[in-house]
C-alpha cells in the first residue's frame, strides 16, 4: 500500500530539476526533500569487474533539500543542498558525513508551442553554479561526500508531450568544455 501511494504521489509530483521540460507557473513554490541509499561491493575497472576487500560494502546515503520557485511562467528558480553520508563495512577507513554542495539554477523556456500535432513542444534552457557549503575532503574517494568541486554548467532541453502524458527530452549539458547529449523518454 505504502509503495502505491508512494509511486501515485510521484507520478503526480513529476520531476521539477534543472534537466526535465516541466516549468512551474508564476508564484508557484515547490520544495522537499529526497533521500537516497546506495551501496555496492563490485565495481568496474575497465572490462575488468573488481571486489574490493579493503572496505566491504560501501554504503552512501543523502537527504537532498530543494526547492524550486515560479519567478514567472517561463523563469523558474532552484536551489538544493544535500547531507551525505558514506560507510565501509569493512577496513579501517572511517566513513564521512555532512553538508555537500550548494547548488542554485536558473531554469528558463525561451520557445514553447502549447499544442501541435505531436503535443507540446518547448526550448529550455538552464544556468546553475554549484560550490561546496562545508571543509569536506574531496580526496577521500570512494569516502568522500564530494568532489569539492565549484561549477558552471548551462544546459538546454527540448521537450515534447503528448497529450497522455508520455513526454521525450533531448538534453545537452556543457560542462568544463565539454558538451554531452542525453535522451529521455517517459
Amino acid at each position: 500500500m505504502v509503495f502505491a501511494i508512494a509511486a501515485l504521489w510521484s507520478a503526480a509530483a513529476r520531476a521539477q530539476t534543472v534537466d526535465d521540460g516541466i516549468m512551474l507557473a508564476k508564484g508557484t513554490l515547490f520544495a522537499g526533500q529526497v533521500y537516497s541509499h546506495d551501496d555496492w561491493t563490485e565495481y568496474w575497472e575497465g572490462e575488468l569487474k573488481r571486489t574490493n576487500g579493503n572496505i566491504g560494502t560501501l554504503t552512501t546515503q543523502s537527504n537532498h533539500w530543494f526547492g524550486n520557485y515560479g519567478l514567472t511562467n517561463r523563469l523558474n528558480v532552484m536551489a538544493s543542498v544535500p547531507y551525505v553520508w558514506t560507510n565501509a563495512s569493512q577496513g579501517v577507513l572511517h566513513g564521512m558525513n555532512g553538508v555537500q554542495d550548494l547548488t542554485l539554477a536558473g531554469k528558463y523556456s525561451f520557445w514553447e508551442v502549447p499544442a501541435s500535432p505531436i503535443g507540446s513542444l518547448k526550448a529550455i534552457g538552464v544556468l546553475s553554479a554549484g560550490l561546496p557549503l562545508t571543509d569536506y575532503s574531496p580526496d577521500f574517494q570512494p569516502l568522500s561526500i564530494g568532489s569539492g568541486a565549484k561549477r558552471v554548467t548551462a544546459r538546454g532541453t527540448f521537450n515534447v508531450q503528448t497529450a497522455p502524458g508520455w513526454f521525450v527530452n533531448r538534453l545537452y549539458v556543457a560542462q568544463m568544455g565539454h558538451v554531452y547529449s542525453v535522451a529521455e523518454i517517459r
